[in-house]
């Protein structure tokens, strides 16, 4: 198969690798990702899809599931390995999705007419 390769391609193949390669060797990824058994995750319990608040602005994170405290509050998680967030934190509520970007950007410099 390696004959099908230009030496080029064989050259920039040789260096490529993957992180889990850079990193030291007791390096594992979690594989639990934090679910928990009893239908937990990081302690809480996770909440049936019938039982989710109905916040318009969650539906962006697609993978997204939600956990009850013990005093019985809803925190979302946008994905699996990510925080739980709670009601009383902006992130539960903002909108993240702009139509339009305002670019912080510097224009390039016109070059001066000539004369």
């Amino acid at each position: 198969m390696a004959e099908d390769f230009t030496p080029y391609e064989r050259e920039v193949g040789a260096r490529i690798t993957t992180a889990a390669a850079l990193a030291e060797d007791d390096f594992s990824e979690p594989a639990d990702l934090g679910f928990e058994p009893d239908n937990r995750y990081l302690s809480f319990e996770i909440v049936g899809e019938q039982d989710w608040p109905t916040n318009t602005r969650h539906q962006l994170w697609k993978r997204r599931f939600y956990v009850r405290s013990p005093r019985g509050t809803i925190g979302v998680v946008p994905w699996a390995g990510s925080r739980v967030i709670w009601p009383w934190e902006a992130a539960y509520g903002a909108d993240l999705h702009r139509s339009e970007v305002e670019s912080f950007l510097k224009e390039d410099e016109k070059k001066g007419r000539k004369k």
